[in-house]
């Protein structure tokens, strides 16, 4: 399922390697701190576990967004349109 996820992370240091998790499942960057991508749901929930070991919850926050086919087809783009093909995200 096409999922976005975004964050605020205060340290460098954890911010850097959510990123590169992020990187590792196959999500793209779509902002600065949002990345969007398809994941299969047993990946989504390794990868949830993988992003909370990398942030301070007293400090920092990460929200994951499954967007349903439904809603992909209303996503509207002002700017620079996003580039989004399902096979560049897939993770298999």
């Amino acid at each position: 399922m096409l999922t976005i996820i975004i964050y605020d992370i205060k340290e460098t240091n954890n911010r850097n390697k959510v990123i590169k998790k992020l990187q590792h499942y196959g999500l793209k960057r779509i902002q600065k701190s949002a990345f969007m991508g398809d994941i299969k749901l047993s990946y989504k929930k390794e990868l949830t576990l993988a992003l909370q070991e990398n942030i301070q919850a007293s400090k920092d926050s990460i929200i994951i967004i499954p967007v349903c086919n439904t809603c992909q087809e209303k996503i509207i783009t002002h700017g620079t349109p996003l580039k989004y093909t399902e096979d560049e995200y897939v993770i298999e």
